[in-house]
């Protein structure tokens, strides 16, 4: 299904570049090269359950930022899974309530298949950054 919904996607991209619709009488276009798709997109991490928003401030964040984490990693690959014509993902995560950027960066697809032995290294590997003031401990 992926490969039909690319070269569908491909197909739409090659006919807006034939240039000969409507009844013109040149056939001649002009020759796809090379097509590459990207999307932006930025979101609020979510806050701390609401069992947790007791906790000093330090504990707090710790948690939030795992959260945000797992969040980020788990919305990039259900992105890449349901848009496969994207080739290129340009993140920013924002502190919840806040213009605050927590972590941001470009995952390409092919690098998105790297692993890390933990969340924060997968992301790192994917072109993720963190805000230097995220891990002080």
């Amino acid at each position: 299904m992926r490969k039909w919904m690319a070269s569908r996607f491909q197909h739409y991209i090659k006919r807006a570049l034939a240039l000969h619709r409507g009844g013109a009488v040149r056939k001649d276009g002009l020759t796809l090269h090379r097509v590459s798709t990207r999307l932006e997109i930025a979101w609020s991490a979510r806050d701390v359950h609401p069992w947790d928003r007791g906790d000093a401030p330090e504990k707090k964040a710790e948690l939030m930022l795992k959260q945000a984490m797992e969040d980020a990693e788990a919305a990039i690959n259900g992105l890449f899974e349901n848009l496969p014509q994207i080739d290129a993902i340009e993140v920013t995560v924002l502190e919840p309530g806040s213009k605050n950027i927590i972590m941001a960066g470009t995952v390409h697809r092919l690098s998105s298949a790297q692993n890390g032995s933990s969340v924060k290294m997968r992301l790192m590997n994917w072109g993720i950054r963190f805000r230097s003031d995220m891990f002080t401990t």
